[in-house]
């Protein structure tokens, strides 16, 4: 008998409201602001409920400007640029966002990097990667040295491999 009331009626749970760390006044307020735009868009007439559409798309174009990959990339590449004119050294490590270029339409790409004047051996290495999605670079030796037992050369050593010399002659920052 007990477990049958068990199961017909079940334990009173905890009520205690736990804290989000990152939760604060002014969300809870958007949260509820969006909650009534979103009540009054589902309420409103047809002829209303278009133009309030209208409006929010209006306002997310304004949001939005500037904020776009493309946008994100001419960043990138000017300042870049700017530290190649002051003979600065520049690293870019760059992430592979699964399924990131299965829309691109890669001669376009190829196309727009042309018109702007990107440097032939950056052409060459993202044409490689929108063919055959693998990128493929010759790296020039570098003249500074680690320790021997270095762990860092192991992992480095360990995920790199050594190009294969061509007939292009010696490899130079200049030809990569």
């Amino acid at each position: 008998m007990k477990i049958a009331s068990g199961y017909a009626i079940p334990k009173i749970k905890s009520k205690e409201i736990l804290a989000i760390p990152w939760w604060s006044e002014e969300l809870a307020m958007l949260k509820r602001q969006v909650a009534t735009r979103k009540r009054r868009i589902r309420c409103a007439a047809p002829v209303r409920r278009q133009m309030v559409v209208e409006e929010y798309l209006k306002a997310k174009a304004r949001y939005e400007t500037e904020r776009s990959t493309e946008d994100a990339l001419y960043t990138l590449v000017k300042y870049v640029r700017h530290n190649l004119e002051r003979r600065r050294i520049v690293v870019l490590i760059s992430l592979d966002i699964e399924g990131a270029f299965d829309n691109a339409w890669w001669p376009k790409i190829r196309v727009r990097l042309a018109e702007e004047k990107c440097p032939i051996n950056i052409r060459r290495l993202l044409g490689n990667y929108l063919s055959d999605r693998r990128v493929t670079a010759r790296i020039w030796r570098p003249k500074a040295t680690m320790p021997r037992h270095s762990p860092t050369m192991w992992c480095w050593c360990s995920k790199v491999r050594r190009p294969s010399r061509s007939n292009d002659g010696p490899t130079t920052p200049s030809n990569v």
